[in-house]
């Protein structure tokens, strides 16, 4: 009797312990199922109901910004399919790029496409440049293999102000919905990374530097995530080195006007910001400097653009004097659409400027400005060179240039500009205007 107990007890307790390790398997499988409409139930304010969105037959959220909605997708490899709602009558169906997706088919409400690799791209229904859709889909983010990591899971955070040390990961996974704002401040080796989202409409404008600020700081790397609704400039890199961006998605705050910009640099070199996508108000990279500080070596590369009513593109010289800004290059760049100002502004007051690159840059849309360039007298600038330019609009739009004196305007280099599909051998033919056409002619080389 004592034996047949005792095998009892130890039956119950194996059992339990298959039970056990059953229930930690099924969560172990729960914590990889793709974040779905489910997590945020209780939350449908952060998601966006203008598009509706299923990949492989599974819905997918569509998380709302106030300029657009953000679908974030993910890529394993292998092509999958797309149908997109839009809730009434598609008569056309834009991506920006083009070629990003395959197969696309028109079905009354609704478009069918399939994504057969990793890409940034927004979405334009009814030639409407009203509330685009902003798509990412990029390979899946491991955690990663450090010592001092943060991690927020798949859900919603209250995290407030996130400040990271020395050698310090902080890793969003895909699904976190974080409120929050994050300082990098006077440190080194520090790396945030993941698929999830850092969101700032809990903040007043202006109440925090920016969605991300890194101040006297080197060696940070920054990918994968996403920025909403910052409460200043997404991302400002201040008397910062050796800084990496990539694969990040920024959507502004459509309420603010002078503080919505995408990446603001300040007085900082051996910036690399590569295969971004961002939709703010105001302007989208902009390097600016305080008095006798430096720019330099500054990368900027295959990136999509969509900008409001406020500021420019690329911008090159706001609210700098005396500034001294050497070799940066802006390469395959995507600028879907602007309301306002310039798509590329090279604006200066008594500052020194040498070894721009602009090249392979395709204009979508503008409603206002291809080129702004206002040097004043005391400007020097050297080595400034446009290469295969296009200007794509239906809507025309013109470019403005004022140099002050030849010397400055012999600084500048065109090569391979085309508008609206006409390759352009003088600058009067880019709907151009300037105080002396004559001093442009050199520039143009077909």
């Amino acid at each position: 009797m004592v034996g047949f107990i005792q095998n009892s007890q130890r039956m119950l307790h194996f059992n339990n312990k298959i039970g056990i390790t059953v229930i930690l398997l099924l969560l172990c499988w729960a914590c990889k199922i793709k974040p779905n409409l489910s997590l945020y139930s209780d939350h449908p304010e952060i998601l966006s109901d203008y598009y509706q969105v299923k990949c492989d037959g599974r819905q997918q959220p569509v998380f709302y910004g106030r300029p657009a909605g953000l679908l974030l997708g993910e890529w394993s490899g292998k092509g999958k399919s797309y149908t997109l709602n839009f809730g009434t009558p598609i008569h056309s169906f834009e991506t920006i790029p083009a070629n990003v997706i395959t197969n696309p088919r028109i079905d009354g409400e609704d478009v069918h496409f399939k994504v057969e690799q990793a890409a940034n791209f927004f979405i334009r229904i009814n030639n409407n440049y009203v509330y685009p859709l902003m798509v990412s889909v990029a390979a899946p983010v491991q955690l990663p293999m450090a010592e001092n990591v943060l991690t927020f899971e798949a859900g919603i955070h209250d995290a407030g102000v996130i400040k990271l040390k020395d050698n310090q990961t902080l890793f969003l996974k895909k699904g976190a919905y974080v409120h929050g704002t994050v300082i990098i401040e006077g440190v080194e080796n520090v790396k945030i990374c993941g698929a999830g989202m850092l969101v700032g409409k809990n903040y007043k404008e202006g109440s925090q530097p920016a969605g991300i600020y890194l101040n006297h700081s080197q060696k940070v790397t920054i990918s994968g995530v996403s920025l909403i609704d910052s409460p200043a400039a997404a991302i400002v890199i201040d008397s910062a080195e050796k800084i990496e961006i990539d694969n990040v998605k920024i959507i502004g705050n459509r309420e603010q006007r002078m503080g919505d910009d995408a990446i603001n640099i300040f007085n900082s070199q051996q910036i690399t910001i590569n295969n971004i996508m961002s939709n703010t108000r105001n302007n989208s990279v902009a390097l600016m400097n305080k008095s006798g500080q430096v720019n330099h070596n500054i990368t900027v590369k295959n990136a999509t653009f969509w900008k409001g009513d406020y500021g420019n593109v690329l911008e090159i010289g706001y609210l700098a004097e005396n500034m001294f800004l050497k070799n940066c290059t802006f390469e395959n760049i995507n600028i879907a659409h602007l309301d306002a100002g310039a798509a590329i502004n090279i604006s200066s007051n008594a500052n020194i400027i040498e070894d721009l690159y602009y090249t392979n840059i395709k204009i979508f849309d503008s409603r206002f400005m291809i080129y702004n360039v206002n040097l004043d007298q005391q400007t020097t600038i050297k080595n400034v060179q446009f290469k295969n330019q296009q200007f794509l609009g239906t809507v025309p739009a013109y470019s403005n240039f004022k140099f002050h004196n030849q010397e400055n305007a012999n600084a500048f280099s065109f090569e391979g500009l085309r508008y609206k599909g006409k390759l352009i051998k003088n600058i009067r033919e880019f709907n151009s205007k300037t105080t002396d056409y004559s001093i442009l002619s050199h520039a143009m080389v077909p």
